[in-house]
């Protein structure tokens, strides 16, 4: 099998080019078993003849510690199954560990959460190597972020069809998931729709305008007795997933503060229902 790895039969060695290739595959396929640390390097000895000049090559391989999985654990994940999550992942437990893999699938991750209106997942990887590095224990941690839902979907510029009409033709529905694909296919089908009408140099584009999402959660804070305090507390969370804190469920000025954020139109839960929710909790809380 390394043999195979050789160029220099084929396509030959002007400028001793052909022997880097062949050196480049032959770590690279050291590389995909496994092996993350292989030296090579090569002795060569030219003998005279009569009509031409012989030259003999020796590789000398260092292979190095050969890494297999040992173990994979993903955390962070709400909004799919662990396995439907593993199906996405080359990497596997028992065979040879390749960074480069891994890598692959943390896009492959990535892009699982933005095809399902997660816009801005993140997705890292942590390695625990024995003493002897002959295995690795890889840890995946999922921050989801916000799913986008959209809220409406409105059309400027149309004068050959009416906004009822686009709308039939637009996959995105006001309420479903925001995927960006689909939004992409919506422009081409209106662009053909469109030119068909007579005006090919039509130009459709999409605009996102983010809007904030307000939920409720519990946090419990331990004093240094380690007597526990629950408390409710209301976050408002960005469009890039991150959350800000507003203030207690059972603060007073809590109405106040949340009006301070009503310039931030809500997509999942309205005002009107935060506050409903706010006013059913404290209930519960008292």
């Amino acid at each position: 099998r390394l043999r195979r790895q050789l160029i220099i039969y084929d396509k030959g060695n002007r400028n001793d080019l052909g022997l880097r290739k062949s050196i480049q595959n032959m770590k690279r396929f050291y590389l995909n078993e496994g092996y993350r640390n292989t030296r090579i390097r090569y002795r060569d000895t030219t003998f005279a003849k009569r009509r031409f000049t012989e030259r003999h090559i020796a590789f000398i391989v260092e292979e190095g510690v050969r890494t297999t999985v040992s173990a994979i654990t993903i955390k962070g994940n709400r909004a799919f199954e662990i396995k439907r999550i593993r199906k996405q992942i080359l990497t596997r437990v028992g065979k040879p560990f390749v960074l480069e893999t891994l890598d692959k699938d943390i896009e492959a991750i990535k892009s699982l959460y933005r095809q399902n209106g997660y816009r801005r997942p993140g997705v890292n990887a942590s390695l625990s190597f024995n003493l002897d590095s002959t295995e690795v224990a890889v840890d995946i941690v999922i921050q989801e972020g916000v799913q986008t839902i959209v809220s409406s979907v409105r059309f400027d510029g149309l004068s050959v069809m009416s906004e009822e009409k686009a709308g039939r033709v637009a996959k995105v529905r006001e309420g479903s998931v925001y995927k960006q694909p689909l939004v992409k296919s919506d422009e081409i089908a209106l662009s053909t729709l469109i030119a068909e009408k007579g005006y090919p140099y039509v130009k459709v584009s999409s605009d996102l305008e983010m809007s904030a999402m307000y939920n409720i959660v519990y946090k419990t804070v331990y004093n240094r007795k380690g007597n526990a305090y629950r408390y409710l507390y209301l976050i408002r969370y960005d469009e890039g997933g991150l959350s800000k804190y507003i203030g207690k469920v059972d603060d007073p000025r809590l109405d106040e503060l949340l009006t301070q954020h009503l310039k931030f139109r809500t997509i999942v839960r309205r005002i009107e229902d935060v506050l409903k929710m706010l006013r059913q909790l404290r209930k519960e809380f008292e």
